[in-house]
């Protein structure tokens, strides 16, 4: 295996474009490639596999495989530090001038840190404004000091865009690599630490070493992990409930249960604010199986409805959650095809044969699958068909793909060949940031079965088995 690639890729040929709909593994494909487009066509679609296409930096996928290596290393003796970075402030220059100009400042950034890291340091761009910096070969104060030149750099150096002034900050948190970690757990401590800097007003350094419980660095994690238990004891979560609805005659074809916490006014807390402590700390099984048992509940008596869960990385593959799973169906006496799983390609590919059996679990049981956030992951074509094959019922095409594509043919190129991919393998696809005629236009046009999104229908308390929208 030479490596992988996500989804789709595009290449303009004379004037139109060439699709490459499914993803796919670069050994399978590279006869064709060096056959039909060269070289240098196959470089390209390598290099789109491991790197970020707006700024050209590593992304996540080469971020992780090089950091496996650097933790072996250290396991001999070798020194070195992980380091997250996320730009204060930033969203200022979006909010003010757009995403165009967003994006321009992004790049004028990304020059800036590259100026000042060695040759050999990996910087890699792992979200909207964040960043990761891989060093080797350094000890912790060296790492202090690479962290502070950087924060320094960003904080000093004004960006103007459009003759508009924006002065923004970097918040860094470090972690020293040390040979007892695995990726995922220097991955979460650097990202603690982050936090801990975040919290501490930004445009800060913090360092959480491989002894220090990571929520000690941060009062805000503390607090979160706080709420986060006493809403599993308390019956502190609630769920809503969205619905997934054919274009062709607005039937509802499922639910989808959306997890809130209910704060001390009544009022309702977004996942965004205590999942990602829930996924740090090891929390999200719990959550998974407490969200399972509730939507059993709405579902006992009522067998016109059908809803999907949405489960985490942590929670596919647990035997534990699939025991709770199997239990709470069993007990409840619904018809399993009543519930369906959402679940991610790369929550699968961390452990794929354990994964397998487990998700042939619940399938031989009668619950049904989608995979969610489809054209986002960075799994190989082998994964993505064994997943299509054996698990999957719909396709979910991620809603900023829907949002780009009522602007950007290109990306209505890229739904387009979603849809082709799905109806490939013989699946339904749904179309997610449905919020508008203009999007729901778009994909009924391109051949997206059902669509999901507050102009069909917002989260709601309260569901109905059947019906339309």
């Amino acid at each position: 295996m030479l490596g992988t690639f996500p989804a789709a890729f595009f290449f303009e040929e004379g004037g139109s474009y060439l699709t490459l709909a499914v993803a796919g593994s670069l050994f399978f494909l590279a006869g064709v490639l060096f056959g039909t487009y060269g070289l240098a066509r196959y470089r390209s679609l390598r290099f789109l596999a491991t790197h970020d296409f707006l700024t050209g930096l590593p992304n996540r996928y080469l971020l992780e495989a090089r950091l496996k290596k650097a933790l072996a290393r250290a396991r001999r003796g070798h020194q070195g530090a992980l380091l997250f970075l996320d730009l204060d402030n930033f969203k200022l220059v979006n909010d003010t001038l757009g995403h165009g100009a967003g994006d321009r400042a992004l790049r004028f950034v990304v020059e800036l840190l590259r100026r000042n890291l060695r040759k050999g340091d990996l910087l890699a761009r792992v979200g909207g404004d964040e960043f990761a910096v891989l060093l080797e070969g350094v000890e912790l104060e060296e790492a202090r000091a690479v962290a502070e030149r950087l924060r320094q750099v960003v904080d000093e150096t004004p960006v103007v865009i459009d003759g508009h002034t924006f002065n923004l900050g970097l918040s860094i948190g470090i972690t020293p690599l040390d040979g007892k970690m695995d990726v995922q757990k220097a991955l979460g401590r650097a990202d603690a630490a982050l936090y801990a800097a975040k919290e501490r007003g930004g445009n800060a350094c913090v360092v959480v070493g491989p002894g220090e419980d990571p929520a000690a660095a941060s009062s805000a994690a503390s607090y979160w992990l706080g709420q986060i238990k006493s809403a599993l004891r308390k019956e502190g979560f609630v769920l809503l409930f969205q619905p997934v609805v054919s274009v062709g005659d607005a039937r509802i074809i499922y639910y989808e249960a959306l997890l809130r916490m209910r704060a001390e006014d009544g009022s309702l807390i977004p996942p965004g604010s205590f999942i990602p402590v829930a996924e740090r700390f090891g929390l999200m099984p719990q959550i998974d199986c407490w969200v399972v048992r509730t939507a059993v509940k709405v579902l006992r008596g009522n067998p016109d409805l059908k809803l999907f869960v949405n489960l985490s990385g942590a929670s596919v593959g647990d035997e534990k959650v699939l025991e709770c799973i199997t239990r709470a169906v069993a007990e409840s006496g619904i018809n399993p095809r009543q519930l369906g799983f959402e679940i991610t390609e790369t929550a699968v590919a961390k452990d794929f044969e354990r994964a397998r059996g487990w998700l042939a679990e619940l399938r031989n049981l009668g619950c049904r699958f989608a995979l969610d956030d489809f054209g986002t992951g960075y799994s190989s074509f082998s994964l993505f068909g064994l997943l299509a094959e054996d698990f999957l019922d719909y396709l979910k095409i991620a809603g900023p793909f829907v949002r780009e594509a009522v602007k950007k043919p290109s990306f209505k190129s890229v739904v387009q060949a979603m849809t082709t991919v799905a109806a490939a393998f013989g699946k339904e696809t749904v179309a997610e940031w449905v919020e508008d005629e203009a999007a729901f236009t778009l994909v009924k046009e391109v051949g997206v079965d059902h669509v999901q999104g507050f102009y069909l229908g917002e989260p709601q308390p309260g569901v109905r088995g059947g019906g339309t929208a």
